[in-house]
């Protein structure tokens, strides 16, 4: 999981704060409830934040409690859910299994192996309910894969493959939504993408790994990404939001670009040695 997806916390209020932290902690409970504590160990902010989007969009009942975890484990938290985040957490499983793949295919991680075994069964069974949108996330990676072995620079190649991928995670039901959430998945994974080539450039140079930027001018990077989050921004405000909306624009418009602030603070840029 790239972990972009999350909030500015110093610009939500006390209350939305504690409304995005229950549906984070709702995410981890509905991981926990199905797939015990390797689903919990899986959590992200990534899918907490696609199961937030449906809510506002769908506005389905919530089941709110408290409980204690190994994190929280002196006072009870508090955790809401529905039956979008318990989407959320299916698709939190599938990426999860995937990147753990991906980092044994990369790096020959034994340990990353292992752990993408433990979750092979959660898999399996995910598919039986979305087996149409499982084949074309798998077939998205495969193409990456591919893009990657030809060692093809042209960044929107990738980064519109990766879009695809995004595009079926950020929808679950086939209705009059659907082309909408489509759409603003598609610009939302390029941007993702683009911003983890952009934070890796420097250690994939070093290392002589692949990375679409490569070729592009240090210069670009910041016009690149505000290009792709403009047509982003685009899509997202042709959803229909009733609920959490400014929850959700914190993320889209403030808390994405806080690793990216983070890393040229810390560093000159991404190809400075």
């Amino acid at each position: 999981m790239f972990g972009y997806l999350i909030c500015n916390k110093q610009k939500l209020s006390e209350e939305e704060y504690n409304v995005y932290h229950s549906y984070y902690c709702g995410l981890c409970n509905r991981l926990f409830s199905l797939y015990g504590n390797e689903g919990r160990k899986t959590v992200s902010y990534d899918l907490a934040f696609v199961g937030i989007l449906l809510t506002g969009l769908y506005h389905p009942a919530d089941i709110a409690g408290q409980e204690r975890c190994p994190i929280h484990f002196i006072t009870a938290h508090d955790y809401r859910y529905n039956d979008y985040l318990t989407y959320a957490a299916k698709m939190n499983i599938v990426l999860t299994y995937y990147k753990q793949l991906d980092d044994y295919h990369d790096d020959n991680d034994q340990r990353a192996f292992k752990r993408a075994g433990k979750l092979k069964t959660y898999v399996e069974e995910i598919r039986k309910e979305y087996p149409e949108k499982l084949r074309i996330i798998e077939e998205c990676l495969q193409e990456n894969s591919r893009i990657e072995a030809a060692n093809i620079l042209n960044p929107d190649i990738p980064a519109n493959c990766f879009g695809n991928l995004f595009a079926e995670v950020l929808y679950r039901d086939i209705d009059d939504f659907t082309p909408l959430l489509k759409r603003f998945g598609f610009y939302l994974g390029k941007f993702i993408y683009l911003m983890d080539a952009c934070l890796d450039l420097r250690d994939d140079l070093k290392n002589g790994n692949y990375n679409c930027l490569t070729a592009v001018s240090s210069t670009d990077y910041g016009s690149l990404l505000e290009m792709v989050m403009a047509d982003c921004v685009a899509a997202y405000n042709q959803l229909p939001l009733s609920e959490h909306q400014h929850i959700i624009e914190n993320v889209l418009y403030s808390g994405i670009w806080t690793q990216y602030d983070l890393h040229f603070r810390m560093k000159k840029g991404p190809q400075d040695a």
